[in-house]
């Protein structure tokens, strides 16, 4: 079993201050063709890596539609899906059809129940 470098073969590039919070998150990233997970940080990656900033915290959806996500997001706070939205329009059904689509390719089963029976509501 290889043992521990000793100080001399260490090299610190830069030290930082780690604060208590830096370990409330684990984040599992899965690399390479063998899928190795490995459990790290969440914001210790954050710290050091605008790329993994920016992946856990900005996601870009460009193919998603706007209204589509409104409902999403309306429902993933409030486990109900809006048949209207705030001026009392009714949605139309086939945001519910895109929701639906995208809480299955999410995995989002909770949601993807309710996405189908505000669609079959609206059709009633």
């Amino acid at each position: 079993m290889p043992s521990a470098p000793d100080s001399a073969d260490v090299h610190v590039h830069k030290k930082r201050k780690i604060h208590a919070d830096s370990f409330d998150t684990i984040v599992q990233i899965i690399v390479g063709p063998q899928k190795k997970v490995f459990s790290l940080h969440h914001q210790i990656l954050c710290d050091v890596s605008t790329y993994f900033e920016a992946a856990f915290n900005k996601i870009e959806m460009p193919d998603e539609d706007i209204e589509m996500f409104k409902s999403f997001q309306i429902g993933l706070y409030t486990k109900e899906i809006p048949l209207a939205d705030k001026a009392g329009k009714e949605i139309n059904s086939d945001i519910f059809v895109d929701l639906h689509i995208l809480e299955e390719a999410r995995g989002i089963p909770d949601l993807q129940s309710a996405a189908i029976d505000a669609f079959i509501t609206q059709l009633l």
